[in-house]
């Protein structure tokens, strides 16, 4: 085969090879997902959990809930930017809770700051303590490992095609330039495609849930809509401060929650329970 048509069907083979395996990814996921209970804990989760499904840090969840409160009139934001908590209404979830007891009567307080504080609590890292041992859980899983081996197989033949044109091209002293970068970059993408596999859960109960659950949800719950619609679901002189807090807080990774905490047992637990069907046949 003449090197320039070589590169052509290479390419060629690389983008079927990714379609036919994202396609069979996902459908191998999504069969998983129907085949578990309806009773199944993550058919069930709250806005805040579906929240953090899709946007993997905590901030958001503290944006939702707070959101919430100003919403009902239980947080006041004056003319600066400072948050106060204005009316004891009351409080029937636990993060609303948390974030009351760390504001103080009748004084004002940046949100920043009051987002520090409640960020490490308990009732907002239980919440990313649960799913990520679900995640957790998934890539331990047979059924992972299966589909795992599966791509990696699909993919190393890919790659050493292109690695044995490479080698027999140099031996005969031919311009192998342009393929050596198509290896590299297939490695590149190979080891990215790989390593985003354990993630397909989440992608696939947070399609399932945009697409059947949330649309029913969001008419008798509004925090359903910061869900789907991000910013465009907050209160306007809420929208800078987020901004604002987004911006500052782009580099503490911390804040994403970590299962090491000494909740991850049980969490653990709990979630292995519910999502038994990950290990089936």
């Amino acid at each position: 085969i003449d090197n320039p048509f070589f590169l052509f069907l290479y390419g060629l083979m690389i983008l079927l090879t990714a379609v036919l395996l994202s396609f069979y990814n996902q459908s191998k996921v999504k069969q998983l997902i129907n085949s578990w209970s309806p009773q199944t804990f993550l058919f069930h989760l709250k806005p805040s959990e579906v929240l953090y499904l899709k946007r993997s840090k905590i901030d958001y969840l503290v944006h939702d809930k707070v959101n919430a409160l100003v919403q009902n009139k239980q947080i006041d934001i004056s003319y600066d930017d400072k948050l106060s908590w204005v009316q004891d209404a009351p409080i029937t979830d636990m993060k609303s809770y948390v974030i009351r007891t760390q504001m103080p009567d009748q004084e004002q307080m940046h949100y920043n700051q009051l987002l520090h504080k409640v960020i490490s609590k308990p009732a907002f890292q239980n919440t990313a303590i649960a799913l990520d041992e679900v995640n957790k859980y998934f890539s331990k899983s047979a059924f992972y490992s299966r589909m795992y081996l599966l791509n990696f197989g699909f993919w190393m033949l890919v790659l050493l095609w292109g690695i044995s044109r490479w080698v027999v091209g140099s031996m005969r002293d031919k311009p192998v330039n342009y393929l050596v970068m198509m290896v590299l970059f297939l490695s590149v993408y190979i080891w990215y495609r790989l390593a985003s596999l354990k993630y397909l859960l989440n992608d696939q109960m947070l399609q399932r849930y945009e697409k059947e659950i949330i649309p029913q949800k969001a008419q008798q719950d509004p925090e359903w809509n910061y869900v789907s619609l991000g910013q465009k679901a907050l209160v306007a002189s809420f929208v800078p401060i987020v901004l604002y807090a987004d911006k500052q807080n782009k580099t503490n990774t911390d804040s994403s929650g970590s299962c090491g905490t000494s909740d991850g047992g049980s969490c653990g637990s709990s979630c292995g329970s519910s999502c038994g069907g990950c290990g089936g046949d």
